[in-house]
């Protein structure tokens, strides 16, 4: 029980160390305002960390904000993990909406989106309108072991989309999944071994 006190203590000593030197992790560039340098040093796992500490201290203006929230989330492969969904949602919700491309814009009409993932996992705030790439994702879970994974529907209205990221070519949309409606299980047709394992 002792050792079990320890290590939590340990933990939190470690995470609060961290926090530390990601708050001062680009001093230099504090004033500035050069978040992406202090990115950089930081590293893609600790992006979403370093995005906290710089906004809640007040370093980040929201049109920073607004910026660099696609890229971070782009960062990781499981964002969520991360920072927990709800902070999340309050992030994007506190931009209004964002996109990693010019020129796009906050849809005016509802989208069908799709999401491949298990029963456990549907209620996030990634989906995609494309859905071959939500097929593929329900498929590579299925062959982590997942069996249970499928692909699910849904539509959201325009005030519940808060983002649109292009930069891997997911054709993501970011949702408030609250806002979600008419889920749908529409399962999925098989795809090659090859187009999962990257073979």
């Amino acid at each position: 029980m002792a050792g079990s006190a320890r290590s939590g203590a340990a933990a939190t000593e470690s995470r609060e160390k961290r926090e530390e030197d990601m708050s001062g992790n680009g001093e230099s560039e504090v004033q500035g305002g050069d978040f992406g340098t202090a990115l950089l040093r930081a590293g893609q796992n600790e992006s979403p960390m370093l995005l906290r500490i710089w906004w809640e201290t007040g370093k980040l203006t929201l049109y920073q904000l607004r910026e660099y929230l696609p890229d971070v989330w782009c960062l990781v492969e499981f964002p969520q993990n991360a920072l927990g969904m709800l902070y999340w949602l309050k992030l994007f919700k506190t931009t209004g909406f964002v996109t990693d491309e010019p020129g796009l814009v906050k849809p005016d009409e509802q989208l069908t989106v799709y999401r491949g993932c298990t029963l456990e996992t549907r209620w996030r705030l990634s989906w995609t309108t494309d859905l071959g790439r939500a097929e593929w994702f329900a498929t590579r879970l299925k062959y982590f072991g997942e069996a249970g994974s499928t692909v699910y529907s849904a539509d959201v209205p325009p005030r519940h989309v808060l983002g649109l990221i292009q930069g891997r070519n997911e054709h993501e949309v970011v949702v408030n999944p609250y806002g979600l409606r008419s889920w749908t299980a529409l399962g999925m047709s098989a795809l090659p071994a090859g187009e999962v394992d990257g073979s």
